[in-house]
């Protein structure tokens, strides 16, 4: 493989190959829901009138079960885990289709557990602190920012909002005080969270006024270069135009990116699973290639378009997607903060 000018090449040798065919006439129809209950409040939340969500991933068999769902991030208490799995396997899926033929599938959904009779709004206590917490910032008070950074953390926030906010505010400290391109990705993702997910149960709207919207896509956009997670680029700038924003400071990168896109050149991504064992890759190209040194990964996975299909992680194992099976993204699970290195070329 060449070696990329955009990183260095990942010194790997490849012994294996895995092709995977499908007709260029095969017509696919992904997992569709039919009915999703709202997953019950915990009751020891609820008392502390404490709100949360869960986003799950999973996959669903040609009869329409749910298997192998996995929390791959959330907000508030561990408690919201289990009754969000609960729901999952409480609600109705057709499966995919290929061909008319009931196949597997995978989706992905978030759970909001959201208390009615709290505003959508922050709390004037919230309020006092996040802006003493912005203003230490700012002013480059690390000491103090950090006391009422922990202070903000755990006290009892309420709802969903404060919490985006948070996240909004670790990604102002890290970048103020120092933090990987990753960590501060992770935040703003979470911020963000309701955009990706295909199904949001117990509420569409987002979690963020307009402008910080606004203002956070820009950030990823960057961060999301800086870390080659293009195709994810692509797409916040897509949601960018389409929300009428400027994006005439970004479109020679796109353009640069999409040149990258339909070229030969090889390029390295870095990968680490969160917490909970999951990490995730929109593909630019249709070919890759997994080292994982520890042995830590156990399962990939490609969710595409216009198919779905998993593999028990193998060293040294190429996979090249048809261009039939559309936009892809890769799946890894395994042990939680596994680090691996990913190499993508054009098959």
């Amino acid at each position: 493989m060449k070696k990329s000018s955009f990183s260095l090449i990942i010194a790997a040798l490849l012994v294996a190959h895995v092709s995977v065919a499908q007709q260029s006439n095969s017509i696919f129809t992904p997992p569709s829901l039919i009915e999703a209950p709202r997953a019950q409040f915990p009751s020891t939340e609820a008392r502390r009138r404490q709100e949360g969500w869960v986003g799950l991933s999973f996959e669903i068999s040609p009869e329409g079960e749910i298997r192998s769902p996995v929390v791959v991030e959330s907000s508030g208490s561990v408690s919201f885990h289990a009754a969000a799995i609960r729901a999952l396997n409480a609600s109705k899926w057709a499966p995919a289709q290929e061909n008319g033929k009931a196949v597997e599938g995978s989706g992905s959904i978030m759970y909001r557990f959201v208390i009615d009779d709290i505003p959508a709004e922050v709390r004037l206590s919230f309020k006092s602190n996040y802006e003493l917490l912005a203003s230490a910032i700012a002013t480059g008070e690390r000491e103090q920012a950090t006391e009422l950074m922990v202070s903000l953390e755990n006290s009892s926030r309420t709802n969903n909002f404060e919490a985006a906010l948070l996240d909004l505010m670790h990604y102002n400290f890290l970048t103020e005080f120092g933090g990987s391109d990753e960590e501060k990705m992770a935040y703003l993702s979470r911020a963000l969270a309701y955009e990706s997910y295909s199904v949001n149960v117990g509420g569409e709207e987002g979690f963020l006024a307009p402008e910080l919207v606004v203002t956070a896509r820009q950030n990823i956009f960057m961060l999301q270069v800086n870390t080659r997670r293009y195709a994810e680029a692509i797409r916040t700038y897509e949601r960018l135009q389409n929300a009428n924003v400027d994006v005439t400071t970004f479109a020679n990168t796109i353009a640069k990116i999409r040149a990258l896109q339909n070229d030969d050149t090889t390029y390295a991504v870095k990968g680490k699973t969160n917490n909970y064992g999951y990490w995730q890759l929109t593909l630019l190209k249709p070919g890759v290639y997994i080292d994982s040194p520890s042995n830590a990964i156990e399962q990939v996975r490609f969710q595409c378009q216009n198919k779905s299909q998993s593999f028990l992680y193998q060293e040294s194992v190429e996979y090249t997607l048809p261009s039939s099976w559309g936009v892809c993204q890769l799946i890894v699970r395994g042990k939680p903060d596994a680090e691996f290195d990913l190499e993508l070329f054009e098959g």
